[in-house]
């Protein structure tokens, strides 16, 4: 579903826009760019771009071998992490694949983008930096003797990284 929310002057109304089904099996992340254009991970193994500004009008489709938990996107770049340990780079206006990142031995829970730095949480308790311009992996954060549960979700800006896993608490 799409809604639009209306928050001037501290009356927030939310308008429904749009309800439609845009793939086969459960959705596990969205992220939207500034311009409208909204990414869908889901476990049927494909990512859609599709613009909510117009009906949902699909601009991309990216195929992963598995279901797809998580996905990030940047002005020219979507990235994706699957539950094969696989993380994909996409070019967003071609729709073409531009690196395929192999390193994660499990699941890839969250996949974050800043410039040209991925952040990626593994189910194999690794938080990794990753190289988007040379698609390889720069350097572990965390190794799994690190940690007593599993990494769920990071985030990177200028600021730095932050990583959240199942005990509640930051690694």
């Amino acid at each position: 579903r799409v809604w639009r929310v209306d928050g001037r002057k501290g009356a927030h109304r939310a308008q429904e826009l749009m309800r439609k089904q845009m793939h086969s099996a459960a959705i596990y992340c969205l992220v939207m760019d500034r311009i409208g254009l909204c990414a869908s991970a889901s476990l049927d193994r494909v990512v859609r771009l599709w613009d909510v500004q117009h009906d949902g009008a699909e601009s991309a489709a990216f195929q992963h071998e598995e279901g797809v938990l998580c996905v990030a996107m940047r002005e020219d770049i979507v990235a994706t992490g699957a539950i094969d340990g696989i993380l994909r780079l996409w070019d967003k206006r071609s729709g073409s694949c531009v690196h395929t990142l192999v390193g994660h031995t499990d699941w890839i829970r969250g996949v974050g983008i800043h410039r040209d730095t991925l952040v990626t949480a593994g189910r194999d308790n690794t938080v990794r930096l990753w190289d988007a311009r040379r698609g390889r992996e720069v350097c572990r954060l965390c190794q799994p003797s690190d940690l007593d549960s599993e990494i769920r979700s990071v985030a990177v800006d200028s600021a730095g990284v932050v990583a959240g896993g199942a005990d509640r608490g930051l690694p």
